[in-house]
């Protein structure tokens, strides 16, 4: 049985430096749980099924603006098994598409990515507002903006985009959160700390902390300082400090906080009060409830109230936070919901809640997928188009059946030893995006040297065949950076390039990994090896 995912959970409700949370909350009132059968369906408060898709679900998150972000199967896709997609409260499918990655939605805008497609904001009903093809990674909306990534000159700057497409606050920072109450958290210069900027991108909070969160509705935000012994504190929107940085963690629940001291957790208000002392090993949140579960030795789980006083004493294997009146519990490996009472109301039966449930403060996710994508664009046309350079009807990159040894020598200048009749260059290619040609191997139906002794000035003599036509080429291509991720993509592309520049009928197939093309006067074989594409090119 796979893991009940709320117990091992990386927690997407945790207050996250640098990182915030949607303004808009789930809807509560239809609860996904994975049953028995392996796939996901929707159930009401009582246990009562409300929704049960009639594709299977690998995944599923609450609904937010309608919308619950599901996992599907693909068997058309070459890399997708499970991508993601939208239903909306009928169980029905938004528009029929799936994506490689998608947020939740917010502000009446989610982000999608299709597979080699590039962050693209859609409605809830599936249309297509813009796409961000220059863009590597891009947050939800918040406030009419969306904090957005970009790469310039290797170096990756953030800026933000309202909700039109359209720059709003130019790219200039190392990293950026989206806004609340406007103000969002931002960092420029890595040694000199984060600070939080107004919607012109103007810091009204100096940069200074080691992190910083977004502010809550008390008007509080989570603020670190130091580096690997970080203490956490409270500041308020004229960046003063209303708890001094003495927590090693603090997480915003509702209008109290959670605290860290000492390895064990506690509550304090807005005003840094303690309410509850640190004892417990790990918690999940009250949120708007006055019970939440607890545990004292990280084995067994109870409820406390709000005064840290048992409702229910620890006796299962977890115990979640409170969605209106009941939360899931696990025993015996199932799980069911119980009520504030710590009363059974729905039996261990399920297999798994969503992720966006809840989570313990004690783990916690740092790139929360719901609330980020990046992008899985690649330009394979750039480096095909650099592949191909000085390529005709009879040659490849300059070369062709008729080119000699002695011309390829001009040419590539520094050839090593490979084989009696083969040289190799390792001259690295530059291709772009993260492709290169690494080496080049010339091969030549006979020996390209021949040695013999000169008795008269009593040395050996090497005599170069430098008339000797080539035969076949052999070019080994690196991938790095995000193109070590798409060799599929990439060997796609220049057997299309090949096809298109040689006009060649070959049938593509890259099912085993690789490729053979015919042309008139090349036989082109390509294929992947290790992290490498190697392609071979015979000459006829």
């Amino acid at each position: 049985m796979r893991h009940i995912r709320f117990l091992l959970i990386t927690a997407t409700v945790g207050v996250l430096l640098g990182s915030c949370q949607p303004k808009n909350e789930a809807d509560t009132d239809l609860i996904p749980v994975k049953t028995n059968e392996g796939g996901w369906i929707f159930i009401d408060s009582e246990g009562e099924v409300v929704i049960k898709p009639v594709q299977q679900i690998y995944e599923a998150s609450f609904f937010y603006e309608g919308r619950s972000r599901v996992e599907v199967a693909d068997e058309t896709s070459q890399t997708l098994s499970r991508p993601l997609a939208f239903i909306n409260k009928k169980g029905e499918f938004i528009n029929g598409k799936k994506y490689k990655y998608a947020t939740i939605f917010n502000d009446g805008i989610a982000w999608v990515v299709e597979e080699n497609g590039f962050p693209t904001a859609i409605t809830p009903t599936g249309e297509t507002l813009f796409a961000l093809k220059a863009c590597e990674r891009v947050g939800i909306f918040s406030e009419g903006l969306a904090p957005v990534c970009f790469m310039e000159d290797g170096i990756r700057v953030w800026g933000y985009i309202d909700n039109k497409g359209k720059t709003a606050i130019h790219p200039a920072f190392v990293d950026c959160s989206g806004f609340s109450g406007g103000l969002a958290p931002a960092v420029k210069d890595e040694a000199v700390g984060w600070g939080y900027i107004n919607p012109k991108g103007e810091f009204v909070i100096q940069p200074q902390f080691s992190g910083a969160n977004c502010f809550d509705d008390n008007g509080l935000a989570v603020v670190s300082i130091g580096d690997r012994d970080k203490k956490y504190g409270l500041i308020d929107r004229k960046g003063k400090y209303v708890v001094s940085p003495q927590y090693d963690q603090i997480k915003p629940d509702g209008d109290t906080y959670i605290v860290k001291s000492s390895g064990v957790y506690g509550w304090i208000d807005r005003k840094g009060k303690i309410i509850i002392n640190p004892q417990f090993k790990d918690t999940f949140y009250f949120r708007k409830a006055n019970v939440t579960g607890v545990s004292l030795d990280d084995k067994k789980w109870g409820i406390i109230d709000r005064e840290g006083k048992y409702v229910l004493n620890p006796q299962y294997d977890a115990i979640g936070s409170f969605i209106g009146d009941i939360a899931p519990f696990v025993m015996s490996g199932k799980v069911g919901f119980i009520d504030r009472e710590g009363k059974i109301v729905i039996n261990p039966q399920y297999t798994d809640v969503p992720s966006d449930y809840m989570g313990t403060v004690k783990t916690y996710m740092l790139n929360d997928d719901r609330l980020f994508v990046s992008t899985d664009y690649f330009d394979v046309e750039a480096v095909t188009t650099n592949l191909l350079k000085n390529s005709d009807s009879g040659s490849f990159r300059g070369i062709s059946g008729n080119t000699t040894f002695g011309q390829i020598k001009e040419s590539y200048g520094d050839l090593s030893y490979f084989s009696s009749s083969s040289r190799k260059s390792s001259e690295t290619v530059d291709l772009s995006n993260g492709v290169s040609i690494a080496q080049i191997i010339f091969e030549f139906p006979e020996e390209l040297s021949k040695s013999s002794y000169n008795y008269y000035d009593n040395i050996y003599e090497t005599e170069e065949n430098t008339a000797a036509r080539v035969s076949c080429v052999k070019y080994r291509l690196e991938l790095d950076y995000k193109a070590v991720n798409k060799p599929t993509n990439i060997m796609q592309g220049i057997a299309d390039a090949i096809v298109k520049k040689y006009g060649s009928d070959s049938a593509i197939d890259l099912a085993n990994s690789e490729s053979t093309i015919h042309t008139s006067s090349m036989e082109f074989n390509i294929r992947k090896y290790g992290s490498a594409i190697w392609i071979e090119v015979t000459f006829k």
